[in-house]
């Protein structure tokens, strides 16, 4: 196997999962570089059976849903974070692949949607770990991280509002619950103030 590592026994759900979220994993799959797959004899011949352009076109939704929402696209990253995509595509960045490098990432797989599925944080914490992280943006201008918490509090608070018992985990410490309350609070300048109220 390629880099001297043991084939793995990955079930099913966990090679489809690998397609499915991680990029550079499904390149290696759909430029047939197999041996890059670090998989059984058994399980490669499962998945050789897998339908390249359904493949790519099922991430390309699931890229395109976290983005803007599944329903009616109403909703999604875009609208939890909308300075911060501002910031991005002010800065060129490619949006499509900075997608695909969060999902792939250790913080997209500490996310669950679905409430049996495991306990996980929500996508607004996910994504706000995963840029916090990302030097390049964050280095890019003064205000962008103080903007990037602004936006994830505004976002999870929000949730918390309406579901004062959801069933994500909140890792952040700067989402704070005195046992009645979930709140936050973050000092900002004069000028940013006024940005944001949209009055002195």
């Amino acid at each position: 196997m390629a880099n001297g590592l043991k084939p793995k026994n990955y079930s099913l759900d966990e090679l489809l999962y690998n397609l499915l979220y991680d990029y550079q994993y499904r390149n290696n799959f759909l430029n047939d570089e197999f041996n890059e797959l670090n998989l059984s004899a058994d399980n490669l011949n499962h998945i050789k059976t897998i339908d390249k352009e359904e493949l790519v076109a099922t991430a390309t939704t699931i890229v395109r849903n976290l983005m803007s929402g599944n329903i009616e696209h109403k909703g999604g990253l875009r609208t939890s974070f909308p300075g911060v995509f501002q910031a991005l595509e002010f800065r060129e960045t490619d949006i499509t692949m900075l997608m695909h490098k969060f999902l792939a990432s250790k913080h997209f797989e500490c996310y669950m949607e679905l409430p049996y599925a495991g306990e996980g944080t929500c996508i607004e914490e996910a994504f706000y770990n995963y840029l916090s992280e990302n030097e390049e943006f964050i280095l890019a201008a003064d205000n962008n991280h103080l903007l990037l918490k602004h936006e994830f509090l505004n976002a999870i608070l929000s949730i918390l509002t309406v579901n004062k018992h959801p069933f994500f985990r909140i890792d952040s410490d700067l989402v704070k619950n005195n046992g009645h309350i979930y709140y936050a609070y973050q000092t900002y300048s004069k000028e940013i103030s006024e940005a944001l109220s949209g009055k002195k």
